[in-house]
């Protein structure tokens, strides 16, 4: 790994834990009082017979609303095998910090990372600012754009075609790149809290190069069991149009019990 791609993931790292540093800072003493809105989630599916299969995805997530700030942060998890060969194998983290310039207008600093062993990717860094802007902002219903530069770190390996596998045939590519990031987001809860739908889709271009991208888009609804407990199912997409990637697209459907504390 060159000495400039070391120092710029550590240069995003280090941004990213200030930014957050600083923004809980300046946060006003009356609000720091306000409870957080967190949730832990869990989910495990079996399959045994003629195929024997298995699934473990687990997610955190806390978010905070302030007067004119808004704090999201969540990491998940899922492994599962298939006839006894791993088929999901993926970590993800996040957040996002946002400050209000006006009733609809804000800026943003949004960074997250993802591994996932079987598209190849051994790690995936994303950081960037960006304006975004309230298309509805009301209690139970918020829709946001947004969109701002990303830079964009990752390490991925090559499997080479046509040859059997193991380790002779997998070579590693590192490389960082400046992306533009666009993004939509809708949420809306309905009456009573007891349930809530959310939409988000990021597409995220190489500035030079627009034939490289990602498209990530989430779809989720969850629903109260108590009111402590909910059942969440989420889908995902993630789709990446390099054309050396060994698999263009990923598709994830997941449920799970959630818990708020």
């Amino acid at each position: 790994m060159s000495n400039l791609s070391v120092t710029w993931r550590r240069t995003a790292i280090a941004a990213t834990v200030a930014s957050f540093v600083i923004a809980s800072s300046a946060v006003r003493a009356e609000d720091a009082e306000k409870p957080w809105e967190r949730t832990i989630a869990v989910g495990i599916s079996m399959v045994t017979g003629n195929t024997d299969s298995s699934l473990f995805n687990a997610a955190v997530k806390g978010e905070k609303i302030w007067k004119a700030d808004e704090l999201r942060l969540g990491a998940s998890g899922a492994y599962g095998k298939n006839d006894g060969d791993v088929a999901t194998e993926v970590l993800l983290g996040f957040a996002q910090y946002k400050h209000l310039f006006s009733e609809r207008w804000y800026g943003a600093l949004t960074a997250d990372a993802i591994h996932d062993s079987i598209a190849n990717v051994e790690y995936r860094l994303t950081i960037g600012p960006a304006l975004g802007y309230f298309l509805i902002k009301k209690e139970m219903t918020r829709w946001t754009i947004e969109a701002g530069p990303s830079y964009v770190y990752e390490k991925t390996d090559v499997r080479h075609p046509n040859q059997p596998p193991g380790p002779t045939f997998v070579t590693s590519d590192d490389r960082g790149y400046l992306a533009a990031r666009f993004s939509e987001r809708i949420e809306h809860k309905f009456s009573g809290n007891n349930a809530k739908v959310w939409q988000q889709t990021d597409w995220l271009p190489q500035v030079d190069d627009f034939q490289n991208y990602l498209l990530i888009s989430e779809a989720g609804i969850e629903a109260a069991l108590t009111k402590a407990m909910s059942l969440r199912v989420v889908g995902t997409h993630r789709y990446d149009n390099r054309t050396d990637s060994q698999r263009h697209y990923d598709i994830t459907l997941v449920s799970a019990l959630a818990y708020k504390f």
